[in-house]
């Protein structure tokens, strides 16, 4: 029996007809957790690249995330304005106008 807890949705299924491959590949992935007595910190260094087997050459890279607050954003090792990303509503990052083949650091708690 499936144990939903109230207030959470139940799995959707995902049909094979509505995939899409990623428009990003992240090829390296490198973690470093700080554990704290009153938070967490989490730093990730991503290598991404834009995904041949894709056409569109225009989309924006996003990344899942919930209950994250962000403490620092650099790409290719420049910090990153508020200007340059979006902190949707419903969680995650989003990054438009990124380069091929990119190094994105994130720092969270």
């Amino acid at each position: 029996m499936l144990d939903i807890s109230p207030g959470v949705a139940p799995p959707q299924p995902v049909r094979l007809a509505d995939y899409q491959p990623p428009a990003y590949l992240i090829d390296t992935v490198d973690l470093v957790f700080e554990l704290g007595t009153e938070d967490t910190r989490v730093k990730s260094r991503l290598g991404i690249r834009r995904n041949p087997a894709v056409a569109e050459r225009g989309a924006a890279l996003h990344l899942d995330g919930e209950a994250l607050e962000l403490v620092s954003l650099a790409l290719d090792g420049e910090p990153l304005g508020a200007n340059r990303y979006q902190l949707p509503p419903e969680g995650g990052l989003t990054l438009a106008d990124v380069p091929d083949a990119f190094t994105l650091d994130v720092e969270t708690r």
